[in-house]
This record gives C-alpha cells, structure tokens and sequence, in this order.
C-alpha cells in the first residue's frame, strides 16, 4: 500500500505545523471531503464558491488523518494540521510526488463533445472487456476499475480524485481507459497532466453557458483538448477520432505530430462511414466501411445519435488495430446505458428515460423516438 510521511510530501515547500507530528503517514490525498479515505491527507482549498475548511471536520469523520491548509484554521479535531504556503500552487507537484504519474503506463483515451461522451465510453469499455483488458471507466454514470464500480461525483473527476482512480488502476493492473473530459474539466485543468493516446470529439452545440459565457469560449475549451493536451502527450502514437458531419469538425484537427481518423454517416470519404443502416424499436443494424475492412453491427443501442457514438468506438478499435470479432462483440454486448434512452416496459407501451438536458440532445432523443413509431410522442 502507497504511503508518505507528510515532511516528505512537503519537502521543499514552506509551511508550520499547527498540531500533531510531520512523521504522520498518509496513504492518499483527497481535495473533497465526500471522497476521502482512510488515512488520507485532505487539502482545504479555497474554491470559486466555498472553502475547503467547512469541511474538514467531515473530512476527518470519513478517515482523513492529516489536514493541509493555506489559510489560518482552528485545529479542533486530533489529527495533523499544517498550514502550506502557496497549496492551492502545488497541488500537481504534490499529487505527482506522491502518485507519480500512472496514465504514462496507461493507454488513455479521452471523449469531448457536447453529446454522446458517456455512451461512447461506455462502448469503448465494452471493447476493452471483450478484448480481455483490464480496463478503467471514468463517466458521468459511474467509475470501473477493472470491473469495481464507484460513484461518480463529477464527470470529469477533480485531479486529486483522477490521480487516485489511475494510481488505483495500475495497482489492479489496468493498462487501458476511457474517460469523458468535459469543458469544465479542460477549463480548470483536471486532467492536463493526463498522457493521453487517443481523443474522440463527438459533436459540438451550446451547453454550459452559465460556466463559458458565450459559445466561442465553450468552443475554445473543447478545441483546446486537440490542440494543447493532446499534441502534447508524451505518448509514442497519439490519436485524434473526429465527427466529420459536424459543421466545426476541422476546428478540431491537430496541427501536428497526431494522426487522424474521421467517422460520418453522410460522407463517404470518412474513414469509419455507415454505407447502410436500420432503425427500429430494437435497435441499429448498420454496415460500416473501415480501413481495415467492413463490419455489420446489430446494437440494441436506439437511434442516429447512437450510430455516431458505435462509429466512434468503432474508430478507436480501428485506431489499436483491435481484433474486429472484438469489436462488434463489444459494442453488441452493451445493452444500454443508465439514463441515455434507457427502455422501462411499462403494461401499455414503453416508457424511455433520457438525460438530455439540452435542446440539440432532446431533438436527437426525439427524432430516434419518432423513428420507431407512427404514434404520438
């Protein structure tokens, strides 16, 4: 089990011992209280809304045995407090002395976009599975570390909590994962330390405008993941997997050093291209062109939105050059994902629960509805 006495995790830094002995050990650093565990060190940060120090007593209540802060606390409970010059400036350094950096032994792929990142990852997941690999699953949904689930209380997790999930992940032996990377998450640089190998760009509409303001910001922070985290990674091969139909797709082409692979069910000159497809109430039968020969996918996924989310993960197993029986496995093994068009068969019909939650995700939920009946919605 990783473990660090608090006078070495700071060396270097300036900081007072408020209470208890810099010889404590700690196992973990954890910057929400919710996701603190036993024996870790809980930094109190100073947020957009609120401070870190309302929470430390529940901190301590869920194991936390070392408290770090950068403002004045009273230390009231019995465990270590130290006041850190400058914490908020060095948590990565902290986080990176104590966990190292565990995406560099992982291969990582990231999904932006406005619509379709959890189903995409959840089909990446599937493929991953299928091909036998331990695997990691960082989601709106949930989180899987090789098949162990937990809570997911942010999309993009905080880096203290990303840190941890990878250092876990390696410690099970998982040498794959698939995360969504949200705006939020890019504009506060959760996960630019990542290594990323692959990034997927699903599509583009207004969203979050309460956070970015205008849809250029919201823009600029997705592009950034391809044009900044991505080039950048110190991985050997690196990947950008692009929507070809969506009408700002070239914004997000790297400039350089990253291949690139696009996927369409309009264009043929994409990489990944539906050259047929079906809908029904059962699912999507559709026959896609790859580079590396054709396919024919029978999901129980519903709708056009979900053909461009199978096309994606279809890309990023052509991208591994994964074994194509692989492939069409996983992505058919999924039957679903909580909350995205999830079916509830009711004495008289279906019902459908759906979290979209903009109005580009309602219309797209809408028209795959109103595909697969002749009745009223």
């Amino acid at each position: 089990m990783r473990s660090k006495k608090i006078e070495e995790l700071l060396n270097g830094l300036e900081y007072s011992l408020i209470r208890g002995s810099p010889t404590t050990e700690i196992s973990g650093i954890a910057t929400h209280s919710e996701t603190v565990k036993k024996g870790d060190a809980f930094l109190a940060l100073k947020g957009e809304r609120t401070h870190g120090a309302k929470y430390i007593n529940s901190a301590i209540r869920n194991g936390a045995v070392a408290v770090l802060c950068e403002d004045p606390v009273e230390a009231t409970e019995d465990v270590t407090f130290v006041r850190v010059k400058n914490l908020k400036d060095n948590l990565l350094g902290l986080l990176m002395k104590f966990y190292g950096n565990p995406s560099e032994e992982v291969h990582v792929a990231g999904i932006t976009g406005t619509n379709g990142k959890t189903t995409t990852a959840f089909l990446i997941h599937n493929i991953n599975t299928e091909c036998g690999y331990k695997s990691i699953l960082v989601s709106s949904v949930e989180v899987s570390i090789n098949g162990e689930k937990q809570p997911a209380l942010l999309t993009t997790p905080d880096t203290a909590d990303l840190f941890r999930i990878f250092s876990q992940g390696k410690e099970k032996g998982c040498k794959n994962a698939v995360m969504e990377v949200t705006s939020i998450g890019l504009e506060k640089k959760r996960c630019d330390w990542v290594n990323f190998d692959i990034g997927i760009f699903t599509n583009i509409t207004r969203d979050h405008l309460d956070f970015h303001k205008t849809f250029e910001d919201y823009r600029k922070a997705k592009v950034r993941f391809f044009k900044e985290l991505l080039p950048s990674s110190k991985k050997r091969k690196k990947v950008a997997i692009l929507n070809r139909d969506d009408p700002f797709w070239k914004e997000f082409i790297p400039e350089k050093g990253v291949e690139v692979i696009t996927f369409s069910i309009s264009d043929s000159s994409a990489d990944v291209y539906a050259e047929k497809r079906l809908f029904s109430e059962d699912g999507i039968v559709a026959d896609v062109k790859t580079p590396e020969g054709s396919l024919r996918i029978k999901s129980r996924l519903i709708g056009e939105h979900n053909l461009y989310n199978i096309l994606s993960a279809i890309s990023y197993g052509i991208s591994r050059r994964l074994p194509q029986h692989s492939i069409v496995k996983g992505i058919e093994g999924l039957k679903g994902v909580p909350g995205r068009l999830e079916k509830v068969e009711i004495p008289k019909g279906s019902v459908f629960v759906d979290y979209a939650h903009t109005p580009d995700a309602l219309l797209r939920v809408l028209k795959a509805l109103k595909t697969i009946t002749k009745e009223d919605l």
